[in-house]
């Protein structure tokens, strides 16, 4: 892999969301003040001060299938006209780092189907299922990192034309040492060659770098953009995706504060991976989405022994996007005219005004970095900054999610390699 060009906009545009941790951390035994010396953070302490605005996990109760106050895709009826597919844009996550498998899984990665014996990479086998669709007149992206972009591309080059989905990249943010100091910049962990190591923010950079690159104004034409992750190999390329984003675009015209629609699907309640669907102690804060990692102790889980997690499927209702950005351009001296907006995100195609972009982004979606370790079962080497999609959700204020309940065999991942031996996994993969 080439060496990394610290100067390029996924990297320069990603540290001040490092920066934003300093003077933020929480430790185990806090440093003194008369002293520079690092002390051992403590990441859930961290995470509950960032992500969770300092209210602790038992605040809030996880919630159970089939709740009445969540809409339920079956009980959906076509009251409002269906969408077109071609007024879609699928975004396909395809970091590629999977921090479950240390990278053994990616969308590059090849499989052989069991019946026919041809070879072909995960990532080709999502893009024939999406191709033989009722999504296959949809707009498409990829969203990768700097890390496999070179690898993405070369890949994609080998496409035809009409298949070739339009590939994107997130940001990249510095990995830190898991001492750190009580004020001043965080301490950034470095290679053995002494360069200062990176890591991939995770998910929202699918929505920061759509608007960041300029990507969005390639789907001002789409009304809903379907982010889901390559790894989902459940039934998500059918026509009852259109049914959700059509009942999202009807419902959002009404709830035009509303910024994204989840779909969540039960899962038993022991289940530690994902995001929880939960609602806090006052009912008219609505409904967030919440992980362990974000703070100490659990949600409230209720008497039954499912609960609702998120499939990582989420609609963005385009127009309430873009609502956002021309109410949000004034806090940063920008006009906040369509036309104004429009053409921001047409010169950042070309790599201008990308600052300005990423400061109407941090004042639209004020989302805080949290932390986790390299590793689960051993002290962690450097601590990975990240953010997530699902903390859209916890945006202080009236809650920006709309649920929708779906049948579990809409979220079916491979994200280590047992998922592909798994016999009921390899029939969603291979179709068998």
């Amino acid at each position: 892999m080439k060496p990394l060009d610290e100067n390029r906009d996924e990297v320069r545009l990603s540290v001040p969301i490092v920066e934003r941790l300093a003077g933020r951390f929480q430790f185990y035994h806090p440093p003194n003040n008369l002293s520079d010396e690092p002390s051992l953070v403590d990441i859930q302490a961290t995470n509950e001060r960032l992500a969770l605005h300092g209210r602790p996990l038992d605040e809030w109760v996880a919630v159970a299938p089939r709740d009445p106050r969540v809409a339920n895709l079956e009980d959906l009826t076509p009251v409002m006209p269906q969408i077109e597919a071609k007024h879609l844009a699928i975004v396909l996550l395809c970091g590629g780092l999977s921090f479950r498998s240390q990278g053994q899984i990616h969308p590059l990665l090849p499989v052989t189907d069991p019946i026919t014996g041809l070879s072909e990479t995960l990532l080709d086998r999502q893009l024939r299922r999406l191709e033989n669709s009722p999504l296959q007149s949809a707009a498409r992206a990829i969203v990768g990192t700097p890390l496999n972009e070179e690898a993405l591309r070369k890949h994609l080059d080998h496409l035809p034309a009409s298949r070739r989905p339009l590939l994107y990249v997130g940001g990249l943010a510095p990995r830190l040492l898991p001492v750190q100091p009580g004020n001043g910049p965080p301490l950034t962990y470095c290679e053995p060659s002494g360069s200062i190591s990176y890591n991939p923010i995770s998910h929202l950079e699918a929505l920061r770098w759509l608007i960041l690159s300029g990507t969005l104004a390639h789907f001002l034409g789409c009304q809903v953009i379907v982010t889901l992750s390559y790894s989902n190999w459940g039934r998500v390329y059918t026509a009852e995706t259109l049914s959700i984003a059509a009942w999202m675009a009807h419902v959002f015209q009404e709830q035009p504060a509303r910024l994204f629609v989840a779909e969540v699907a039960a899962r038993p309640a022991r289940t530690r991976s994902g995001s929880l669907l939960v609602s806090g102690p006052v009912e008219a804060e609505g409904f967030r989405l919440i992980k362990y990692s974000y703070g100490r102790g659990a949600p409230r889980l209720p008497s039954e022994d499912r609960i609702l997690i998120s499939t990582n499927t989420l609609y963005f209702h385009v127009p309430s996007l873009l609502l956002r950005l021309r109410q949000g351009a004034a806090l940063v001296d920008l006009p906040g005219s369509p036309e104004a907006v429009t053409e921001l995100l047409w010169d950042a195609t070309a790599g201008h005004r990308r600052d300005s972009l990423a400061a109407l982004f941090d004042v639209v979606f004020p989302v805080p970095p949290h932390l986790l370790p390299n590793c689960e079962d051993k002290p962690a080497s450097f601590l990975r900054v990240e953010r997530d999609l699902d903390q859209l959700s916890l945006i202080p204020g009236a809650s920006t999610l709309l649920p929708l309940e779906v049948n579990p065999k809409r979220g079916v991942f491979v994200k280590v390699p047992s998922d592909i031996e798994d016999e009921e996994k390899r029939h969603f993969l291979f179709g068998t």
